[in-house]
């Protein structure tokens, strides 16, 4: 298990060092889902209610994608399929009377058993860390 910070004093728990706890078979696997543990945290901490979609780099990651999915529940998640769609949603956060369209398409959740264990038994082990 691999508990934050990776990113070098910023996000949510910029003031951590990082930890990885017990032995990984596979780093790129580990690294996947941290990520997706610490997007659905900022999703939460950011109270997200609607749909959520992926732009960028991390759609160059279908597992991750699918993974977010999985924890967010019955919270719709998209993936973008235009180049532009960061750069979209800035226009739209700068002005929100003008409608922006986003091509997207639906994202398939993974069906990992026991991924919401997982992430209880993570957000448990950050909570005592701090």
């Amino acid at each position: 298990m691999a508990l934050p910070n990776f990113s070098s004093g910023s996000g949510p728990f910029g003031d951590h060092n990082p930890e990885i706890r017990g032995t990984p078979h596979h780093g790129a696997a580990l690294a996947t889902l941290y990520c997706a543990m610490m997007v659905d945290h900022c999703l939460d901490l950011l109270q997200v209610k609607g749909e959520v979609i992926i732009v960028g780099s991390y759609l160059k990651n279908p597992l991750l994608c699918s993974l977010i999915c999985q924890l967010r529940g019955d919270q719709p998640v998209f993936l973008s399929s235009d180049e532009a769609g960061t750069i979209r949603g800035v226009a739209q956060l700068t002005n929100w009377s003008t409608p922006v369209s986003l091509s997207s398409q639906r994202c398939v959740s993974s069906e990992i058993t026991g991924l919401e264990d997982y992430r209880s038994s993570w957000q448990e082990q950050i909570r005592a860390a701090i």
